[in-house]
């Protein structure tokens, strides 16, 4: 006789009742939504019974309460951009794996158009995050590099999570793309250049490094992971990568991006999704390569950051910054504090 394996768990925390009641009624399309998402789980996963669903009421407070010993936990916020976070996995220390989702997505789901649009987004969401799952179990995903020196640590660390999200979006396959928003890299550079005036403009006020450093790859982050969905939306939806021309007509696309897209795509379209099984040793190649690339990249943006004999660092803001637009807007828009000499 055959007996069917345990699957996914179910969790719903932070939520009102509200959400805990859509999901009981049998009269909506909740429960069914929940039911894909589990069984979709189940598929992509090497072990099911370690993973769960969790449907939070309060996204940021539940990824704090299982990160709070992580660098960053207690700034961590929806926000990327001009977008919000939809999904989030994460190992926990029990061996479980949570992928957390927003509960209020599953309110009030009816026949209607938005409903639909919401379901698809879920959908395609989850499949995202089931490629981080089969990641973390097959031990293919992010993992804290040793410590080195501070520059080593953060940007090993940047380019492995740039790598698991490009793999992770080579999962999504063509039908869960339906109805998607392209990705705008006219809005990627929008983002990132009002994310690092804010993060230079905030310095001359609290003169923290240590602050700097994590505001500008906070941005800097954001960006690059973001043009890793863009390299795999064109590789998934044309079968090749094909520039922009919009962009690359944009003189700070030549400036902060051009510079470093065509290797940045090489380096990415060398690597399968996260269903693929890839060598620890082919992933340690490209993340060594790339966080070269990104060291090269932090300076095109107009930071310089050196390791010193002592084994510490230095972390500079290159002089042209002090001449760009969005730093100027930034400290026009803070002129009301007074910057400390």
């Amino acid at each position: 006789m055959e007996t069917m394996r345990p699957g996914p768990q179910l969790l719903i925390e932070r939520a009102s009742d509200d959400v805990r009641i859509a999901l009981e009624k049998s009269d909506t399309n909740a429960l069914e939504l929940v039911s894909w998402c589990l069984e979709r789980l189940a598929k992509d996963s090497s072990e099911p019974d370690q993973v769960r669903l969790v449907l939070s009421g309060d996204f940021v407070a539940s990824v704090r309460d299982r990160s709070e010993n992580a660098p960053g936990a207690s700034q961590y916020t929806i926000m990327r951009g001009s977008g919000i976070v939809g999904g989030k996995t994460i190992a926990c220390r029990d061996g479980h794996i949570d992928v957390l989702l927003h509960a209020g997505f599953f309110m009030a789901l009816d026949e209607g158009a938005d409903s639909m649009d919401t379901i698809q987004l879920i959908r395609r969401t989850v499949a995202h995050e089931a490629q981080h799952v089969v990641m973390h179990q097959r031990e293919s995903s992010f993992q804290e590099p040793p410590i080195r020196s501070l520059k080593a640590a953060n940007l090993e660390s940047a380019a492995l999570a740039i790598i698991e999200e490009y793999r992770a979006e080579l999962g999504v396959e063509l039908e869960l793309r339906e109805g998607d928003a392209r990705w705008d890299p006219l809005q990627i550079l929008d983002d990132l250049s009002a994310g690092l005036g804010i993060a230079v403009a905030e310095y001359q006020f609290h003169l923290e490094v240590e602050r700097l450093i994590f505001d500008v790859g906070a941005s800097a982050l954001v960006a690059w992971k973001s043009l890793a969905y863009q390299v795999a939306e064109e590789r998934i939806m044309l079968g090749e990568h094909r520039s922009n021309v919009r962009a690359t007509q944009d003189k700070r696309w030549a400036k902060l991006i051009g510079p470093h897209w065509d290797e940045f795509i090489d380096l990415l379209g060398s690597l399968g999704a996260g269903t693929a099984k890839t060598a620890p040793a082919e992933l340690t190649s490209a993340a060594s390569a790339l966080a070269q690339l990104l060291d090269e990249w932090l300076l095109t943006l107009g930071f310089r950051w050196t390791d010193t004999p002592n084994g510490s660092s230095h972390f500079a803001i290159e002089q042209w910054y002090f001449e760009e637009t969005d730093f100027l807007a930034a400290l026009e828009h803070m002129s009301g504090q007074s910057p400390r000499s």
